[in-house]
């Protein structure tokens, strides 16, 4: 859920607030919902992208299988608040 509010008078140009924590509990809601992938591939390889990763990119390699309890990744919260302010910035500039 993103809030976006109208900016007070002490706001500077830019300002985003995140709540990181927040994020990084619902995110990991998110991921105890997911599922583990099947067999070694890290993404389907039928998915149409603008540039087509070599089959290579798609496989896990055994160093990197995730263990049944899922363990996150360290830099997944740097990309979930990157995520929201990208959000945030787009939806400000409408006001």
């Amino acid at each position: 859920k993103v809030r976006v509010e109208k900016p007070r008078p002490e706001d500077k140009y830019g300002d985003v607030f995140v709540d990181t924590n927040r994020s990084f509990h619902i995110y990991k809601e998110w991921v105890n919902m997911t599922r583990p992938p099947k067999g070694d591939l890290r993404r389907p390889m039928w998915m149409n992208r603008p540039l087509k990763p070599v089959p290579e990119a798609y496989r896990i390699q055994k160093s990197e299988v995730r263990s049944q309890n899922k363990n996150l990744c360290l830099h997944s919260e740097f990309y979930i608040v990157y995520f929201y302010v990208y959000l945030l910035t787009c939806s400000t500039d409408k006001f």
